[in-house]
């Protein structure tokens, strides 16, 4: 007290001297006066921004729970309805790697605005040597774009994949081309455990697993099986055309779908191989498909297993809590 109290002394001494002393008021007012606190620095009107952005989110959260929710329980007024559903969905980002061998798919893939609640923010680019890739979600690499005429990606772009998805980032693979014929590089560097890409021909008949059945890959949002020839109750769902196939060496894949062999032209060993497998890695997860998409014609009718290997993603995404494009 006696040191404050000697310090409120002091300042009013001071303030009674320049009061009536217009030379010394102009000299020493800025420094005994209080300033007014300014708002025009750039940090300054960032945290005003933040600060306006999460009372309108908080607002709308009140809002929407008080709607669903129970008061202090969370529990959900509406049976069905979770903490979760009712939140703000954050914005998704998909990248798709595409346009050296194709651009036929990325013109499809933007029609998917709204993914489960999500609005997902398209960008395409022909290479991976880009700073938007970390702050990407899913990473769409397109037909044809690490196997077409051999294999297609150097060291920095397999690291880069792989990355992606350790750090918690969703790679869907679109069909590849593999010539059994053609001496080519058969690289896995974008993979943790290895796949064999095969030479297959064009089919419209898949299988899907006990696994891919669970997954519900092929009923959300549409029903799909490719098997029509063998069930009369799927002669209304949209087909899928397929081509070449992934063999699993060491077994370290989750197998969603099969195909008929005979079909396929696969034998001498290949009958085990897979059209759509899955492998989580770290934070992420592969998705790799044979879907053949080289032309127009192909992704009109492989467009409604596109929206479904999106949903899947989104919803995996949401379970884990791996968004990164808000980071």
């Amino acid at each position: 007290m006696p040191t404050n109290r000697a310090k409120i002394t002091a300042h009013a001494a001071i303030v009674e001297q320049i009061h009536d002393n217009a030379v010394r008021h102009e000299a020493l007012a800025s420094l005994v006066y209080p300033q007014s606190r300014t708002l025009n620095t750039t940090e300054q009107r960032k945290r005003r921004r933040k600060l306006i952005r999460n009372r309108i989110a908080g607002s709308i959260n009140a809002i929407v729970n008080s709607k669903f929710l129970k008061p202090n329980t969370g529990i959900a007024r509406v049976p069905g309805v979770t903490r979760s559903e009712v939140q703000m969905a954050m914005p998704l980002k998909l990248m798709a790697l595409t346009g050296n061998t194709s651009t036929v798919e990325y013109p499809v893939l933007e029609r998917f605005e709204y993914i489960n609640e999500h609005h997902i923010l398209y960008s395409e680019v022909q290479n991976l040597r880009t700073d938007r890739l970390p702050k990407t979600d899913i990473l769409w690499i397109g037909n044809g774009e690490i196997y077409k005429s051999g294999y297609r990606l150097n060291i920095d772009a397999e690291h880069r994949i792989k990355n992606f998805v350790s750090q918690g980032g969703v790679v869907i693979v679109s069909g590849q081309d593999v010539k059994a014929s053609a001496k080519q590089r058969r690289g896995t560097g974008w993979i943790p455990e290895p796949l064999t890409g095969i030479e297959c021909d064009e089919t419209y008949e898949l299988f899907p697993t006990l696994q891919g059945k669970r997954s519900r890959i092929f009923q959300r949002p549409n029903p799909i099986n490719g098997n029509h020839n063998a069930d009369p109750n799927a002669m209304d769902q949209p087909l899928i055309r397929l081509d070449d196939m992934w063999l699993d060496p060491l077994g370290k894949w989750t197998h969603l779908a099969k195909t008929n062999t005979a079909a396929a032209g696969l034998k001498d060993g290949f009958e085990d191989a897979s059209a759509l497998l899955l492998l989580p890695f770290q934070k992420g997860l592969y998705i790799v498909t044979s879907l053949k998409n080289e032309t127009e014609a192909d992704v009109k009718i492989n467009d409604k297993i596109m929206e479904n290997l999106l949903h899947f993603s989104v919803r995996w995404i949401d379970k884990r809590g791996t968004v990164t494009s808000g980071q």
